[in-house]
Order: structure tokens, then sequence, then C-alpha cells
């Protein structure tokens, strides 16, 4: 968690951090808000960008965050809750992948990074 006054450096080391990740395989999902550019300045699309990201990053996720979206599509739109969409498309698929993975012998799970940054930016 970085916290500084504007202007202090957090993004350029959210960024430094999010490449370091990035070539140790370790990113799972970013998400950069940057004030009037249309859609990075909403949170709307925080939660289903987070989901979509982390299907394509986590081996055997994709199928995980599918279902949560055919049980229930409306998921995505703006007047979900955060809480909910977090829960449903993140939590849940994430912890049942982990009790998946973690019965599975010898499995070695690598910790991954989900980086969010200028959340006041929105």
């Amino acid at each position: 968690w970085l916290n500084g006054s504007a202007g202090s450096g957090k993004s350029t080391i959210a960024q430094s951090v999010a490449e370091w990740c990035a070539d140790e395989g370790r990113i799972a999902a970013s998400f950069f808000f940057f004030r009037g550019t249309g859609i990075r300045d909403k949170i709307s699309p925080l939660i289903p960008t987070l989901a979509f990201q982390l299907s394509i990053s986590i081996q055997n996720m994709e199928p995980l965050i599918q279902d949560a979206l055919k049980k229930e599509p409306f998921l995505t739109q703006q007047h979900t809750p955060l809480s909910y969409q977090f829960d449903k498309l993140i939590m849940t698929p994430m912890l049942s992948h982990a009790r998946s993975t973690s019965t599975q012998n010898g499995a070695i799970q690598k910790r991954m990074v989900i980086i969010i940054d200028a959340l006041d930016e929105c």
C-alpha cells in the first residue's frame, strides 16, 4: 500500500512494481486509474477488468469466472455493487481455484500480485 502526496512518485513506483512482477510472471491483474481519460477515471470497469485479466493470467480461472457470469449475467453492469462484483467475479473464483490447486499433489503455487493505482483519480 503506497500513500503520499500528489506528485510524490506513487504511480511511478506502482508501474515499476507492475513491470517487475510481469517479468517474474507474478502479475495476476492491474488497473491504473487516470483522471480525464473517459473510462479510466470511472470505478465501474475495475472489477470486470481485473476478473478478465485473472481469467487469462491464472491457469484454470477462466471457467470459474465464466460460471459466475453464466449464473448472473448482470454482474458486470454498472448498477451492480462493487462489493458484490468483487465477491462473485474475483474472491469466489480465486478461493475455488486455491482449493482445487491445493489438493493437487506437489502443486507449488506462485504468489501473484494485483496492482491498482490512483484509486483517488476516479
